[in-house]
Parts: structure tokens; sequence; C-alpha cells
């Protein structure tokens, strides 16, 4: 009621205070193309954040894991780059490995990539962000059950453009980019652009003096070719590189019967041998586990660790996009390969104990082809240009290979000393090998039509069926001990299907103001089980989660075009949610992707932008929700992960006529408290908290131009990943923490 009471207040406030203004300046207009056409923001009846390439380079943003402070309802989190995840209105994933997708879908340039990690990796060129809330799954398809966040590059230029980004900062921050665009001859034009960043990361393990930071790399080659008057066609080949030298973490501990201990430290098994048995019940009680928890609870950013770890990320792009123009429609052809390679290696633990390590290697090549038709002006089947339509043929298909070899060392549950060595396996007590040929084919189709001049109605459906053909093989060199207990190679065909309808009404209250409500279904599809080591537990995989939403909104343009306001109010009812939790089987961590039964979800949200003066832009994002497990065993009633109640952005925007295009922004983000695990631990809470974010930019010369920044200057600590242990085996965790207070500087040289 209190928050009601509030959007309330504003909202009046507002209408009084309509008409002031009448003869200043107005906000811009914001173009977009959610529904797969260029229309004004305000006339969208959806729910969409949107950022313009001078807001994002105002905000200097160059990963989308900066959203989330502009956004209120988005939370990006995971454990670096390589295994990055997105929630949307608290509906996400947790899933990095190649058997799953993601619940919020990642495009650039209107392609979909699985692991989107890439994506994420440093932005080159970006035009424009659109973030798509709700399900989209009539014109984005499977897997964008919670949204979608749509990239848009800067397209080729025929007049020459060239430009050179320096920036530095503290914790080791450099980066330096740019592009060269231009005519290559009189029907092509090109653009090449380029960047490579790296710092010295959040976290530093003090015994190695290794830190993950990041060294990440960028090329893209963008072409267009104007083929004829009514057909043009697009190519674009990217390639990106993450290194980390180290995949750090901090280790937690809970309390248990022997005080505090954490994975692997647990009361021995009782078919362990008794020289082994008796090794770990002395460690628990000489506190040799407790100390190291203890310790590493001082300082989450300063580490020890036995084995340091690394990450590698390789990533390749190749697409051709074809249009087609003709007075009845328009024909657009898009065709992507994307390949990518991964070799990670991580303290499993995260303790300087040698107990247990993983070693990661994935690849994986990705194909996509989408054909649609798109209606235009005057063409066939637009009644008189009341109707817009769009319909389209989509395919996808993923094949890759993942091996994820756990080794165990000498303090481990099973130290190498009781069991032979295997030729490949060294001393790893068991190795997965996953090989996936993912395939999926959607038919989709959307249509408004103007019934009147103020009231449109749209319709929109899509049918998704995919197949998984997989091969699931265990090896162990302990057959009978953790971690499996039989080998075993399993192969397996696992088929999903959903059918997504769409039905909207929006209307125009007047030139300046329109409400709408829709009703939308969204689909995540099923997967492949990962590291769970017995057959049976791999049987079948897991099933596809189904979200249906049905949104109220409101859009307006106040005060002569000086405010505009966005309000949307949804409910969800959200069925098989796939939840990912560590259990133990056979003595073994043991990941386990389950079916949450059913869960209902309520949320509202509020954007205000406000010229106070024709200088000064007051930017207010509100953000709230109700997002618990409705019937799910012992966890009914748990709130759900990354869905805090309250979050809210307030910020100032300042850019007074002086000649020099002074430009200032202050940002303060807030969020409440939130889980990171669906049992809601005490570990895995995140407190609430509040980031200060500072930028200043102004024109040195014509060509030249400086910013200087400051984020999170408060330097909150903040996770962005929580995993937690199975309590029966000794609990604790290991956490993975964002970066602290980030300032620098950055120079633009246009030539």
């Amino acid at each position: 009621m209190k928050n009601k009471l509030i959007i309330g207040a504003i909202s009046a406030q507002l209408l009084v205070m309509q008409g002031v203004y009448a003869d200043t300046p107005a906000l811009e207009e914001v173009i977009v193309t959610a529904e797969k056409r260029e229309q004004n923001l305000q006339d969208v009846p959806a729910s969409i954040s949107a950022f313009s390439a001078a807001q994002i380079e105002q905000a200097g943003w160059d990963d989308i894991s900066q959203l989330e402070t502009s956004v209120p309802s988005v939370s990006v989190g995971g454990d670096g780059d390589s295994r990055p995840f997105i929630f949307i209105r608290g509906v996400g994933s947790r899933k990095f490995d190649m058997g799953s997708e993601g619940s919020v879908g990642v495009f650039v340039d209107e392609i979909y990539n699985a692991r989107f990690s890439s994506s994420l990796s440093g932005i080159v060129d970006i035009e424009r962000i659109e973030v798509l809330k709700g399900p989209q799954g009539t014109l984005y398809g499977r897997n964008t059950i919670g949204g979608a966040v749509s990239l848009y590059t800067v397209k080729p230029t025929e007049e020459f453009e060239a430009r050179v980004k320096v920036a530095a900062g503290n914790e080791g921050y450099q980066r330096v980019g740019g592009y060269v665009s231009g005519a290559i001859s009189e029907n092509w034009v090109g653009r090449l652009s380029a960047s490579t960043r790296s710092d010295d990361g959040n976290m530093t393990e003090i015994l190695s003096g290794k830190n993950d930071g990041q060294d990440a790399d960028a090329v893209r080659v963008n072409l267009i070719g104007q083929l004829s008057d009514k057909t043009s066609l697009e190519f674009t080949a990217q390639t990106t590189s993450l290194d980390q030298e180290a995949r750090l973490a901090q280790a937690n501990g809970e309390m248990g019967p022997l005080g505090l201990y954490q994975l692997g430290h647990a009361l021995p098994l009782p078919f362990l041998p008794a020289p082994l048995s008796g090794a770990i019940m002395a460690g628990i009680q000489a506190g040799t586990v407790a100390n190291i928890l203890r310790e590493a609870a001082l300082d989450p950013r300063n580490v020890k660790m036995d084995h340091p770890g690394f990450s590698n990320l390789e990533s390749d792009l190749v697409s051709l996009k074809i249009e087609h123009e003709s007075d009845n429609f328009l024909f657009t052809s898009i065709t992507s390969r994307t390949s990518d390679e991964v070799h990670e290696q991580t303290d499993f633990e995260s303790t300087t104990r040698d107990a247990i390590w993983t070693d990661v290697k994935q690849n994986s090549k990705q194909l996509t082809q989408e054909f649609r038709f798109t209606s235009v002006d005057g063409g066939m089947f637009t009644m008189d240009d009341r109707l817009t339509w769009v319909v389209g043929l989509y395919y996808f298909n993923d094949e890759g290979y993942r091996m994820d070899d756990y080794s165990v060392g000498v303090e481990g549950n099973i130290p190498p000393q009781y069991y032979p060595a295997v030729q490949g396996l060294a001393y790893s007590q068991a190795r997965q090998d996953v090989t996936l040929d993912n395939t999926s084919i959607a038919l989709y189709g959307q249509a408004t039509y103007a019934v009147t001049d103020q009231l449109n109605l749209t319709l929109g459906i899509r049918r998704s069926d995919d197949e998984k053909d997989f091969i699931t093989q265990m090896i162990t060199n302990t057959p009978g001990y953790p971690f499996v207990a039989a080998p075993f190679t399993l192969p397996q065909t696992l088929e999903y299907g959903s059918t997504d309808p769409k039905i909207s009404l929006d209307y125009a209250i007047n030139d300046n103001s329109m409400a709408y409500i829709t009703y939308s279904s969204g689909y995540k599809s099923g997967g492949v089980t990962f590291a769970t080591w017995a057959q049976a537990g791999n049987v079948g995989g897991f099933a596809e989660e189904h979200l249906d939403s049905l949104e109220i909104g409101y859009k307006a343009r106040l005060m002569n075009d000086r405010m505009q306001l966005n309000l949307s109010v949804y409910q969800y009812d959200y069925t098989d949610q796939q939840v990912q939790t560590i259990i133990v089987v056979n003595g073994a961590p043991s990941g386990l992707t389950d079916n949450a039964a059913e869960s209902e979800m309520t949320g509202v949200e509020l954007e205000v932008n406000y010229l106070l003066t024709n200088a000064l832009r007051f930017d207010f994002n509100y953000f709230n929700q109700d997002a618990v497990f409705g019937d799910y065993a012992d966890k009914t009633g748990n709130p759900m992960q990354f869905a805090p109640e309250n979050a809210y952005t307030v910020a100032l925007n300042y850019a007074p006529d002086l000649g020099n295009n002074l430009q200032m922004r202050a940002e303060y983000s807030y969020k409440d408290e939130f889980q990171f695990d669906a049992g809601n631990r005490a570990i895995s809470l995140e407190p609430d908290h509040g980031v200060v974010n500072l930028t200043a930019s102004m024109d040195l010369s014509e060509s030249a131009s400086i910013r200087v920044y400051c984020n999170n200057c408060n330097d909150e600590l903040m996770r962005t990943q929580v995993t937690t242990f199975a309590t029966s085996q000794g609990g604790g965790g290991r956490s993975i923490y964002g970066p602290g207070r980030r300032v620098g500087a950055e120079i633009t040289y246009n030539f």
C-alpha cells in the first residue's frame, strides 16, 4: 500500500505541474526496434529501457553488467565474464554449462548466442541497448522467458570517420579502443573497430601474487554493400578473447555440530579407509579448517588458495544479413556462425587445503538462420496501412563438447595414495564428458491492427520445437568411491516444444499518452544435467519451464515533452522453474537441476525522466516485486534468487550551454537484500546496498574530449555469486566479489 501511495503522489504532482514549461526544450525521442521495426519507445506497448550511444559513452560502460545500476529490475552476476548470468524481474538462471542456456536472451544485431559470455567481455562500438522486460516468446523465441537484452552496433558511414579512445584508472585499468569508418567504393561502406582492455581485478591470491584481473580483446569488421536500389548485404566478422590468470573466491564457513566447517571437511564417510577417516577427523578436531575459514573472512579481496586457477575464452562470429524491400514487404535473411572455446581451472573449495580442483574444457559451434517478412507502408495485407505485421522462420543448431575433470589432492576426501593412477586421468577421481547436438526450429508471426485511430490490437504466436541429442560419459579410477560409483556411457535424445501466444491492446489517451494491457507467454527449453555423477540422475535431463505474464502499462510525455513517465504493473504465473543446487550423491558434491512447482510473482516499475531546467535532467527508476517460491518442497515461501523486494536508481544530469559540451552525471543505485541460493541459507544472503557513480565529460577542442569518472565511489563491498555446498558434507560455500571503487579518465580524439 505504501508503494502505491508513493507512486500515486508522484503521478498526481506531475500532472499538476504539466504545462509550466511550455516554451522550453523537450526530451529527445527514443527510437527502438523491439518489435522488428522502428518505433518511438513511447508507442510500444511493452516495458522497455533503452540507452543511446551517447548515454553508453557518458556512463563509460564496457560490459553490460553495468546495466543493473541504471535498470533496477536487472541483476547481473556470475563468476567472471566467462560465466555470467542475467536476471530480469527475478527471472533468470545460474546455469552456465553447455547443457542449458540462460532465461534472458542476449542478442547482438539480432543474433542470439546461447553462451553470451563474449557479449560481456568488452562492448565495442555500440549504438543502442534495449532491455525488454517480461517474456519475449513471440518475436525473440525460446530462452527469453525473463526478457531480452539487445545490443546494436554502429553501422558504417559513407563519410570518413575515425576515433581513438585511451583510458586509464586505478586497479591497473587500461583500455585502448577506436574505429575507422567510411566508403570503400561507390556501393560499399565499411567499419573496423577494436578494443583492448586489462585490469588487476577485484581479488588477489596473496601466496602466488596472482589476481583475477582480465585481459580482454575484441576486433569487429562490418561491411555493407548496396547490391541494387532495393537490396543490401551486410557482412560482419568479430573475434574476442578473455584471459584471467586466476579464478578466485572467498571460502565461506557455516556452523555445524563440530563448530565451523566447510566443503569436504565434515564427518568422514563410513566406508572410507580407516587411515583416511582418522586423518579427516584429526583435521576437524584440531581446528585446521576453522582457522582457514576465519582468516578468509577477514579480508574478502585478499585470499589464500593452493590452486588459483585460470580462465581462457576465445569466441569468433561471422554473420551475413540480406535485406530486400519490395513494394509489398521487406524480406530479411540473417545467417550467423559462432564458435567458442573455453579452458578453466578452479579451486573448488577455495582454500589452501590440497582438496578438490576442477579443470574444464569446452568448445562449441553455433549456427543460426532466420528468414523474416515484414510489412511496409502501402504493401500487401496492410489494409490501407491499418495493419502492420511480421512473420518468420528461425533455425538454431548448437554442437559442442565439454569435459569436467575433478581432481583430488592429499587433503581431499580420497587422497591419491588410496587409488592407482589411470592413463589420461593422472590422479583425477572423476571426469565427465558430454557431447551435445542441439537443434531448434521455430515459426512465428505478429500483427498489429488499428481498430480505431486510438485503439490497436496486437496478436502474436510462436511455435518452437527443440531436440537435444547428447552423450554423457562418466570415467573414474575409484569405482565405488566418490565421485563416480560406477562408470557409464549414456546416450539420450530429449525433445521439448511450446506454443507461445501474445495478445495486447493499447489505447492512445491523447497525443502524448497511452495505456496498454498485454498477455504474453514465454518458454525456456529443458536441458542436460551436469556434474550429477550417478547414471540415474542423468536420465531424462530436466524439463522445460513456462511463464505467463499479464502486464498493464501507462506511458506519457508531459509538461510539453519536458517529462517522460512510464509505469507498468505485472503478474507472472511461473511453472516448472529450473533451480540449481548442490547435493551429495555417493559421498560427492553433485549438481542438481530440478523443476520447482508453481509460483506467482507480482511487481511494479516506474521510470521518470524530467527536465528540471534546460540544463538539468532528473532520472528516477523504481522497481518493487514479490517473488517467492509458491510450492517447492521445503523451499516453499522462500524468496527467489536475485529478487530484491525494492530497487531504485536516482540520477541528476547537468549539461550547461558553455560551448564546451560539458556533461555531468551523479547516480545513486540501491537494491534491497536478496538471496543467491534457493535454500535461503545465511551465507547466501546479500545485504542491501547502494552504489554511487559520478562522471563528467567535456570537449578539449573540436577533435578531442575528456571524461573522468568514479564508479562505486562509496567502495561498497558486493558479491556477484555465491555457491553453497551441501550441509551434509560440511556446508559453507564460495563467494565472488564485484569491483570496488574505480576512478579514472579517458581521452577521445576524433579524426
